[in-house]
């Protein structure tokens, strides 16, 4: 196997077995290291410090999965790898309540670029990486023999293979994919389109929060923001809210809410949809003097960098503000990020900043987080990309 030499000033990272070892890191390698190639990274005195996926074009040249120097890094270890991390989620899509989860988060699963959800029976997967893209039609073949699944289809982004100078080839699909795939969240039905929809079809990462969000809308008047095909409406719905008002951009996504409505047999008359931009429709409800018990704030990722993060915390603080100026006094408003580079201590200084504009008082209800279905890596803080925080606002 080709070796790669890492600085000595540059080791600390690896030993800490963070995954991502950049260019500069490197100190020597082999010739002819071919893209998506495994690796075994070296120190400088020759000290084994773990087994990568390289790629040249990359800024991220190395992509560690494996630290143990006697076992062998082959397909049957990638293998291991992938019963590993479905075996973790068995209890999930296995669940009576519930049929759809990611079944491999990239590094948190050691499977670089790889990501794979879980739908009542067909997979959507994303190969991100080039060592991602060579073993593809492999991982796919596993996942669909070990899950018993009908179908696979990738939903790898080009733009970001192109960003990543990775050789782009067809995308895989096995099986047959309904236009409409069936799942059940939290007993609740949706039809997913995995084919169309967005990122691989349908967030399931905030499974675990519609259901703690809507324990606060029993008999109240929610506003859900950027609510996409709306999980949380769904679920304020099935708790008997008041009225659930549901604001987002797409009239696919909103269309998609009305017919899940339908299919849960849920009161479409308390329920009332608003296609638009979310920053303006707010403005507009408190100028129409429009009141909300509960307020949910889930915007798409608005730092997908850190060079926009300085746009991203505006964009957070003016959403907060606007929410606190419609909220009912001691009513509760949930705030959400996606974005890996807003930390939580970030969002609850902002937070601090609308209140401060607003003229309000908040309390820090409670925090919310990813699920274990999203595990957190304690080596690669960049796993840790979803953050909630729900608070009370009061005069």
């Amino acid at each position: 196997m080709k070796c790669i030499v890492i600085h000595q000033n540059r080791i600390k990272s690896v030993i800490s077995r963070h995954p991502w070892i950049y260019s500069g890191s490197i100190k020597s390698q082999d010739k002819d290291i071919q893209d998506g190639e495994i690796v075994k990274v070296i120190s400088h005195n020759n000290e084994f410090l773990c087994y990568g996926f390289y790629n040249s074009k990359s800024k991220i040249t190395i992509r560690a999965f494996a630290y143990d120097e006697d076992l062998l890094p082959d397909k049957e270890y990638i293998k291991l790898l992938i019963n590993n991390s479905i075996s973790k989620r068995s209890y999930i899509f296995n669940s009576p309540q519930t049929n759809c989860c990611r079944l491999i988060f990239s590094e948190s699963d050691f499977l670089p670029g790889v990501i794979a959800d879980y739908y009542n029976g067909y997979i959507s997967a994303s190969f991100n990486t080039a060592s991602a893209q060579i073993l593809k039609q492999y991982i796919s073949e596993i996942l669909i023999r070990e899950t018993n699944a009908h179908g696979l289809t990738e939903c790898t982004s080009f733009d970001f293979l192109k960003k990543e100078g990775i050789k782009i080839s067809e995308k895989i699909s096995i099986g047959s994919i309904p236009e409409n795939v069936q799942v059940k969240e939290n007993d609740i039905i949706y039809n997913v389109d995995i084919l169309n929809g967005q990122k691989t079809g349908f967030y399931a990462d905030q499974r675990e929060n519609r259901q703690i969000v809507s324990k606060f809308a029993n008999g109240k008047k929610v506003l859900d923001v950027f609510c996409y095909t709306g999980g949380f409406t769904l679920n304020a719905l099935k708790v008997n809210a008041a009225h659930v008002t549901s604001i987002d951009s797409s009239a696919q996504a909103l269309d998609k809410l009305k017919e899940s409505i339908t299919l849960n047999n849920l009161p479409c008359e308390r329920q009332t949809s608003i296609q638009g931009d979310a920053f303006n429709l707010l403005r507009n409800l408190k100028s129409e003097l429009k009141k909300f018990d509960l307020i949910i704030l889930d915007p798409p990722k608005l730092a997908p960098n850190r060079h926009s993060l300085d746009e991203a915390l505006r964009a957070y603080k003016e959403l907060n503000l606007s929410a606190m100026q419609i909220v009912e006094n001691y009513g509760f408003i949930s705030v959400f990020s996606c974005s890996q580079v807003v930390s939580l201590e970030t969002l609850k200084e902002v937070i601090r900043w609308a209140a401060i504009d607003a003229k309000k008082n908040i309390v820090m209800y409670q925090y919310l987080s990813q699920p274990p279905d999203h595990p957190i890596s304690a080596t690669f803080p960049e796993s840790e990309y979803l953050k909630g925080i729900i608070y009370q606002v009061s005069s």
